[in-house]
């Protein structure tokens, strides 16, 4: 485990600190830990928890956010430890311990801090996949546009819904395709190119896989998952298409 299992841009930090406290201090026991190991964490955690959302463009105010940052950053470092002999470390207590609930501990720690992306990422730029609509909906977009609504919302949370552009895009769902909650994310994107006479639909699914790159580095890569994508291409176009997809 090297120095840079901590993302860089300050909100994906926030969410990432958020999860490690949160186990660390429900799972001290099975770490070895007491509460005074993770009692300097705590208090940082408090502290950044703070400063992180009421920092503003003033100079004061950000350098308050990045002191709380480097002190909470400060906290975590030696408790999870960086160095492969360092017996305090908390990568030192996990592999030392043989019960079946310390190799799954040590099994979620893995793949929270490293790992590989699934097989079904593909690290190219998604593209847009067209739906011809069937007669039903051809220049008819109030009702091509409600039924891809409710097609979308019934398992995704959507994001930003704009009819009078033709443009729908969902949040990001973590753990898409099977791939791990912390580190692989999509979402997806609906628009129709034209909303007077719509004769189409057009999709596209994002996928992103957080990779344990530099910690000043853009940690999330960027692509598309074929499983995902074949199945939300398969669902909307049984509901707008002339045809279903045969894969």
């Amino acid at each position: 485990m090297g120095n840079n299992y901590i993302p860089g841009p300050d909100g994906d930090f926030h969410a990432w600190q958020n999860d490690f406290v949160t186990y660390v201090n429900a799972h001290l026991a099975d770490l070895g830990l007491a509460a005074g190991d993770v009692a300097p964490i705590n208090t940082a955690e408090t502290t950044w928890t703070t400063d992180y959302p009421a920092h503003t463009p003033a100079q004061a105010a950000r350098q308050a956010k990045d002191d709380a940052r480097g002190g909470l950053e400060g906290a975590i470092r030696p408790l999870v430890g960086t160095k492969p002999g360092d017996s305090r470390s908390l990568r030192m207590r996990l592999t030392r311990r043989i019960s079946p609930a310390s190799v799954l501990l040590v099994a979620c720690l893995a793949l929270f801090f490293s790992g590989c992306a699934p097989k079904t990422f593909v690290r190219s730029a998604p593209g847009w996949k067209t739906i011809e609509l069937n007669d039903a909906l051809v220049n008819n977009y109030d009702e091509a546009w409600q039924k891809s609504v409710d097609t979308i919302a019934r398992n995704w949370d959507i994001e930003i819904l704009d009819k009078d552009s033709g443009y729908l895009r969902t949040a990001w769902v973590y753990g898409i395709s099977g791939g791990p909650q912390p580190r692989y994310r999509g979402r997806i994107t609906v628009k129709y190119p034209e909303i007077k006479t719509p004769t189409k639909a057009e999709v596209k699914t994002a996928a992103e896989w957080w990779a344990s790159g530099n910690v000043y580095a853009p940690v999330w890569v960027q692509g598309f998952d074929s499983a995902f994508q074949r199945d939300v291409y398969s669902e909307l176009a049984g509901r707008l298409g002339r045809t279903v997809p045969s894969d």
